[in-house]
C-alpha cells in the first residue's frame, strides 16, 4: 500500500475552499476534496461537480482516463478526528499533511477533564478536543490556532466547573436573580 501526498489549493485571502488531489490514471478531470465544516462533512468533487456515488455508503465511482472506472472512499484516521484518506483501490492518498504531534498533544489537552471531572469532564473533554482539532486545520496563522484552541480548552473547563456546581447545588439562583456560590462543608465543627 502506498502514500501519495497532495498540496492544498490555496485561493486569494489564504482560505482554503477545495483541495486539489492527484490521482493516479486521472489527469484530464480536476479532482478536489472540499474540507467539513462543523455540520458538514468531507465532499468530493469531479470537475466542479459532486462525484457519482457507488453501490457502498460513502464509496464514489470515477473514471480514469482509459476509461476504467474506480471506486473511492475517504479512510478515516485518528478516530476520526484528523482529516480522512482516500482510499483510491489499494493507494492511501493523503489529501493534506498529518498533523505533527506537538500539535495533537495541544488539541487533546481538554481530555485532562476525564482525570479529575469523571464522566461529565470526559463528555465536554471529548467535544472540546473534537472542536480543537477542526480549528488546528483552519488556514489560520498558528497563533491565532493556537489562541483559539486555547479559548476552547478554557472555556470547557469552565463549562464543567459550572455544572459541577449546579449539579452540586453550590450554584445557586436567588429571587434577585444574582448567581451565589455556596460552599457546604462536611462533618462536625
Amino acid at each position: 500500500m502506498k502514500n501519495i501526498q497532495t498540496q492544498p489549493d490555496l485561493q486569494p485571502g489564504g482560505k482554503t475552499r477545495a483541495l486539489a488531489v492527484t490521482i493516479p490514471g486521472i489527469t484530464r478531470q480536476k479532482v478536489e476534496v472540499i474540507p467539513p465544516g462543523f455540520f458538514k462533512g468531507m465532499q468530493l468533487m469531479v470537475d466542479g461537480r459532486h462525484a457519482p456515488p457507488g453501490a457502498r455508503r460513502g464509496e464514489y465511482l470515477l473514471q480514469k482516463d482509459d476509461g476504467q472506472t474506480v471506486r473511492v472512499r475517504f479512510r478515516s484516521q485518528a478516530f476520526g478526528l484528523d482529516f480522512p484518506q482516500l482510499m483510491v483501490e489499494k493507494q492511501f492518498i493523503n489529501i493534506v499533511p498529518p498533523l505533527k504531534w506537538t500539535w495533537w498533544a495541544w488539541g487533546i489537552l481538554p481530555l485532562l477533564l476525564v482525570t479529575f471531572g469523571g464522566a461529565l469532564g470526559g463528555l465536554i473533554g471529548l467535544i472540546a478536543v473534537w472542536i480543537n482539532m477542526r480549528l488546528l486545520r483552519q488556514p489560520w496563522h498558528w497563533l491565532a490556532r493556537l489562541g483559539a484552541t486555547l479559548g476552547i480548552t478554557l472555556l470547557s473547563l469552565a463549562i464543567w466547573f459550572l455544572l459541577v456546581l449546579a449539579l452540586t447545588g453550590g450554584l445557586a439562583f436567588d429571587s434577585g436573580s444574582l448567581i451565589t456560590l455556596s460552599f457546604h462543608r462536611s462533618g462536625a465543627a
